[in-house]
């Protein structure tokens, strides 16, 4: 399961033993959840979006963020978007502002999804807007987190996990969730001559909240 971290820091990629990340890319259900295994998808649905499943070491380093426990999270996130259509344009926005557009190896897209909640265990389906970066530029995962902090959104931490190849956390507004998670290459600790292959991929994924999509 992924486990909420201690507030000591941004994140930065990087390499190390230390963390486990187990990226969940169209993998047999049950990844993103470690007791039960999730049903399986309804016939004809698409893949569902990337989920990041982390087991972290005590102290991992993490973001520095506002300290609104979980179950407060109804009674302070005020932000409300007309539609959930409505929450991707803007996502979309958010996204696009947070890169250097003219960029050429800088990649964005938006799409539909098929997205499954850890905890409630069902599907819904959202929209996703994907950014892939085929160069050195900054991985803008922490721009996006910290543009949608500005914009009155709050954790959920039972989706916020860091690892060396990967980062998730999730975010709440009024009626509406967002997972944004990041990819990478972490490197390789075993091998002191190993070079890591620039550029990444951030996935900004957003469906409607759900109560019961909490950790216990």
């Amino acid at each position: 399961m992924a486990r909420a971290r201690a507030a000591s820091g941004p994140r930065r990629p990087r390499g190390g033993a230390s963390l486990l990340v187990a990226l969940c890319l169209g993998l047999p259900a049950g990844c993103g959840h470690p007791h039960a295994a999730a049903p399986a998808p309804p016939a004809g649905a698409a893949a569902s979006a990337p989920r990041l499943a982390v087991m972290a070491a005590p102290g991992a380093p993490g973001r520095v963020m506002p300290a609104v426990p979980e179950a407060m999270a109804d009674s302070v996130s005020a932000t409300a978007y007309a539609s959930l259509e409505a929450l991707r344009d803007t996502l979309e926005r958010v996204v696009r502002a947070s890169v250097n557009l003219t960029d050429k190896a800088v990649h964005v897209t938006r799409d539909t999804v098929t997205f499954q909640y850890i905890y409630a265990r069902t599907f819904v389906r959202g929209y996703v807007v994907r950014v892939v970066i085929d160069d050195a530029s900054p991985c803008p995962a922490e721009l996006i987190e910290s543009a949608l902090w500005a914009r009155g959104w709050v954790a959920h931490h039972g989706y916020d996990a860091d690892g060396p190849d990967g980062t998730a956390f999730g975010l709440l507004a009024h009626d509406y969730f967002c997972l944004v998670e990041g990819s990478w290459d972490g490197g390789d600790d075993s091998d002191s001559t190993y070079v890591p292959r620039p550029g990444c991929t951030v996935t900004a994924t957003v469906v409607p909240k759900r109560a019961d999509d909490r950790y216990r």
